[in-house]
């Protein structure tokens, strides 16, 4: 069992790397020095190589990176073959140099399969998110100058383009359903709506749109039965490079080829008759996949992936009493779960007996489709199509009668709760026999209890990244909430949608107690009606009118309160029936304690004599424009932290007059388009400022 260590220490080695965390380094050189001390000196020596190893093996990975991207800036040409599709984008995969890009094509033709010279403008990605894309094998955006189609005709194209040409005939036939197999098949799941995507994910089974380890099985066996009459040797040979097909056709998803990498290790070991263990074939999976792409660590599907599986291998014995289908269910939930409240911030309480009951359906509806799809490739009639069509049908009516009666569990989860739980479960299912269980069992299940229940007396304000716009959510010391603005829409982008929505559920709120509107433009009040849709919403306040929804008047002089913190409204002086001019946008005061920040909205401060010119912090107004908050307007403010909520834009915001100021000025200041979401935690006397991406300027 010496692969598993091996692997963890090869994962600490990649974070020390990404996060230079000192506590993380502290643990390790303690767990080494521990190991050493007890007599295990040549274990403790490996087991610090591998550590080691991590990290060198990340510095190359993220060099050959940056490398790549330098070249491609470079000669601004990208080529490769169009692997997928959707709105105005493409993404190209070169296999020789082993990148993928996204590429804005704009009204451009092209097809999935495509193998495209692309003269471009490479982008960046922001830093804040770079490591998922660079998890996914992206590595830059980029805008179409010119291209070319390249005919090439080879198994790459016509797997590509006959995994698509079998999406839209199941979509054809059957929207609703054609989207759900898609998502079963292949794991591609860009095609169902938004309102059945919600339904699988507030219900916890969106891993059955991912292809997994039981697809794969499925076909392993069905190939291994059809190839008996061949020799062992030739059989397996076979049987592995279809599975190998599928598992390119699924676009390498970390689940897919978990399972891929876990049947080889598997077979050889039978080849060379010599004893196989599942736990040491899914780690030793997860070390080559990382020595592939160590960004994978920062990949949520990745690790979904393998603690589903390691919950299977460590806990299923412990339920052995049911069937195969309720122990991997149960397993998979007690292990799973508290992941699932890190990413999401909830989850269905009805999660594990839905699990359990759809497991058979969903087993033989996956047959079927299989089944179904291949004699299609051979007969290609549609008839053949529409018996899993029919059954995925009946699955999704189900589902849409079973949410009506779920039932969501909100909790922000930290570290310490997450860790302790971990820890338990290490102790009394891996570790049965250790010495002293019992006071252990006790320490950490105290800590578990107090980490749950104790709440921090500070103040958090995030400035979420929506783009060109403004979402402001605080929670109160007390666990209430308000929000402010919901960012903007563009074509088929809703902030309130994608990032408003499910930033405020990830840290653990199904409510909202104040909804405040700072001005009707579309970048702050675009998503007014979905936040009311998927939030109950105590109270609203605007200082103009909102039709057919009971709000709360805002003007100079008003005072809110809640749980000691103070929203003091400066600006405007009266009630606006119907005006939607930056100038009168709302300017509020926060503060807490000796804490004060100012939140000018899109307000022209040039105009504003405000009372007050001293905070803490301030958010810079109108997206950091230099015609909101003039040079001579900006030197009369005293604050220590600027805040600029922005995106892409062809305004000049933020203004290059004011970030030099800034610079000049010895004021650190944090931009959404730069940091990500960005978050301000204090306790009303000191405070810290951070962002996904924590470099400021």
């Amino acid at each position: 069992m010496l692969i598993p260590y091996m692997v963890i220490c090869f994962i600490f080695g990649a974070l020390f790397y990404f996060t230079k965390n000192i506590i993380l380094i502290s643990a390790v050189l303690s767990a080494l020095f521990l190991t050493f001390y007890l007599g295990k000196r040549s274990l403790a020596l490996f087991l610090a190589a591998f550590f080691v190893f991590g990290y060198i093996s990340s510095y190359f990975q993220n060099e050959a990176t940056e490398h790549k991207i330098n070249k491609l800036m470079r000669f601004n040409k990208v080529e490769g073959y169009v692997v997928d599709k959707y709105n105005n984008n493409v993404l190209i995969t070169n296999f020789k140099e082993n990148y993928k890009i996204l590429v804005n094509l704009k009204q451009a033709r092209v097809g999935v399969g495509d193998y495209l010279i692309v003269n471009s403008n490479i982008l960046l990605l922001p830093n804040y998110s770079k490591r998922f894309y660079y998890s996914k094998g992206i590595i830059a955006k980029a805008n179409i100058i010119n291209f070319k189609v390249q005919e090439k005709n080879n198994i790459i194209t016509f797997l590509i383009k006959n995994k698509y040409r079998l999406i839209e005939k199941l979509l054809d036939i059957d929207k609703i359903s054609g989207a759900f197999l898609s998502g079963i098949l292949f794991g591609y799941t860009k095609n169902i709506e938004d309102d059945y995507y919600k339904i699988f994910d507030e219900l916890g089974i969106t891993h059955i749109l991912a292809v997994s380890g039981f697809n794969l099985g499925i076909i392993y066996l069905f190939f291994n039965k059809i190839f008996s009459n061949f020799s062992y040797i030739l059989r397996k040979i076979l049987t592995l490079c279809i599975c190998f097909i599928f598992v390119f056709i699924a676009a390498f998803e970390a689940s897919i080829l978990r399972a891929f990498l876990m049947i080889v290790f598997l077979n050889i070991a039978r080849f060379l008759k010599r004893p196989s263990s599942s736990i040491n074939n899914m780690f030793l999976a997860m070390l080559l996949m990382l020595i592939r792409n160590i960004f994978l660590i920062f990949n949520g599907g990745f690790i979904f992936s393998f603690g589903a599986t390691l919950g299977i291998l460590l806990l299923n014995s412990y339920f052995k009493k049911y069937n195969d289908d309720i122990s991997a269910s149960i397993s998979t939930f007690l292990f799973t779960f508290p992941i699932v409240l890190l990413y999401r911030g909830y989850f269905s309480l009805l999660s594990l007996m839905i699990n359990i009951l759809i497991s058979p359906f969903v087993a033989f509806l996956t047959v079927a489709s299989f089944i179904s799809t291949t004699l299609y490739f051979i007969f290609e009639f549609d008839f053949i199509l529409y018996f899993p069509l029919y059954l995925g049908r009946i699955f999704i009516n189900f589902l849409k009668v079973i949410q009506d009666y779920n039932v969501l569990f909100y909790f922000n989860i930290n570290y310490v709760t997450l860790f302790s739980y971990y820890f338990l479960i290490i102790i009394n299912f891996v570790f049965v026999k250790l010495k002293n269980k019992r006071i252990l069992n006790y320490v950490l299940g105290s800590i578990l209890l107090l980490s749950i229940l104790y709440k921090p007396n500070n103040l958090l304000i995030s400035f979420i990244n929506v783009g060109q716009g403004d979402s402001i959510f605080i929670e109160t010391p007390n666990r209430h909430c308000i929000l402010i603005d919901t960012g903007p829409s563009c074509l088929d982008y809703l902030a309130a949608e994608s990032k408003v929505v499910p930033f405020i559920k990830k840290r653990g709120y199904n409510k909202i107690d104040l909804f405040i509107i700072t001005h009707p433009h579309k970048d702050h009040f675009s998503g007014f009606d979905y936040i009311l849709k998927n939030f109950h919403v105590k109270r609203v306040a605007a200082s103009f009118k909102i039709s057919n929804v009971d709000f709360l008047y805002l003007v100079k002089g008003d005072k809110i309160l809640v749980d000691n913190v103070e929203l003091d409204v400066l600006y405007p002086q009266n009630i606006i029936y119907k005006d939607d001019k930056n100038e009168n946008a709302l300017v509020l005061s926060l503060k807490y304690k000796d804490f004060s920040m100012l939140l000018p909205s899109d307000a022209d401060l040039d105009n504003i004599d405000l009372e007050s010119k001293v905070y803490d912090i301030i958010q810079l107004p109108h997206h950091g424009s230099i015609n909101s908050m003039g040079l001579d307007t900006i030197k009369n403010y005293h604050f220590r932290n600027a805040i600029i909520s922005v995106g892409k834009n062809n305004f000049g915001h933020p203004s290059v007059l004011l970030l030099d100021y800034l610079k000049d000025s010895g004021i650190k200041f944090y931009r959404t388009d730069v940091n990500g979401n960005i978050l301000i935690s204090t306790n009303g006397k000191k405070y810290f400022v951070k962002g996904d991406w924590n470099d400021s300027e």
